[in-house]
């Protein structure tokens, strides 16, 4: 449908219907249409669109607790992370409002996790060969969005107050982002597009580059970067996010420098460890066969395999031509991917 055709369509309806301010009315629309977003006036349009029952949009907005699923996933520093998974109907909900939307939305160029097209290697390539690399990472990022935040991504991309909060209240657990939503890692990017914005002129103002890569910031150049720590404090903390200062690493060039997982010194490569591990377990394979290596460390359970070819998969994104990826290849070839209940 063209904007004359629903222009037209849309004239014809609000006269029979009686409706007042027609001219507003279109004018948002078009602001919205042009932009290829759904055209939504108020939260029962929302409800309409997404196809959903009265009863059960209501209960999604006011008692969304019901429709998670919470378990916890071990960290890898330790620790645990709490999931909340929504279920098949909320799920649905969120991936409508992340496909029609928040993916159509701009996101800042230094906003680099959660997007097509983009990669921790894009990412750490930004710092390689840089005499100083600062990471820093925010404490409880997801659980730092605010609601209030959430509404203003769909005010500001065209959407009257009543549906930016039936839109964010679709998104929202608990008065934050639900790690296990569909739409938290998008939200999480549009949230902090000012941010990055703000953040991005105060490291080139003073010479460094800058990225983020979810809640993992850093900042590289020539000189050290660590004079940018007090004014970022102050800018996150003005904006409800916090510095981990545990996480906060300053890595010079005489030493390994390492930047979402990949060691950036000379150009982003995976750690030595990673390989080296890798092809050990490989050598061990080919030695003893895999049942008995699995047995040998206690891997009975998790499917050593498939384990192997997500770290060989991981390698390959960031080095193709890596010799220990042609040897997984080889080796790995022969054993039938199987997911154990």
């Amino acid at each position: 449908m063209t904007w004359d055709q629903y222009e037209e369509r849309f004239r014809r309806e609000a006269t029979l219907l009686g409706l007042s301010k027609v001219d507003q009315s279109l004018s948002e629309a078009k602001n919205l249409f042009e932009r290829g977003l759904p055209v939504l006036f108020s939260a029962n349009h929302v409800r309409l669109a997404l196809g959903s029952a009265p009863d059960k949009f209501t209960a999604l907005l006011e008692k969304p607790h019901e429709f998670y699923f919470q378990f916890d996933v071990p960290k890898r520093a330790g620790g645990f992370r709490t999931i909340h998974q929504p279920v098949d109907t909320l799920a649905a909900i969120q991936r409508w409002i992340l496909q029609n939307i928040l993916e159509k939305l701009p996101i800042h160029s230094k906003a680099m996790a959660f997007r097509r097209d983009h990669s921790i290697r894009m990412n750490a390539g930004l710092h390689a060969n840089k005499a100083w690399v600062l990471s820093v990472d925010l404490v409880d990022f997801f659980g730092s969005v605010r609601p209030s935040r959430i509404q203003a991504v769909f005010a500001n991309a065209g959407y009257r107050a009543e549906v930016a909060r039936a839109l964010a209240g679709l998104c929202c657990l608990a008065r934050s982002l639900p790690q296990g939503a569909p739409t938290s890692p998008a939200l999480s990017n549009l949230v902090f597009t000012a941010l990055d914005e703000t953040i991005e002129h105060l490291a080139s103002a003073k010479g460094f580059e800058y990225s983020r890569y979810a809640d993992d910031l850093c900042f590289s150049g020539i000189a050290v970067p660590t004079a940018i720590l007090g004014p970022l404090r102050r800018l996150l903390h003005d904006s409800g996010f916090r510095l981990s200062e545990s996480k906060t690493r300053l890595m010079p060039s005489y030493r390994q420098q390492k930047v979402t997982g990949l060691v950036v010194n000379a150009g982003p490569r995976v750690p030595r460890s990673v390989r080296r591990r890798l092809r050990q377990e490989l050598y061990y394979i080919q030695q003893f066969g895999l049942a008995v290596h699995e047995q040998r460390i206690g891997a009975l359970r998790t499917n050593r395999s498939d384990h192997l070819r997500g770290m060989a998969e991981f390698i390959r994104s960031v080095s193709p031509g890596d010799p220990v990826v042609k040897l997984a290849d080889q080796v790995l070839g022969r054993f039938r991917s199987v997911r154990l209940p």
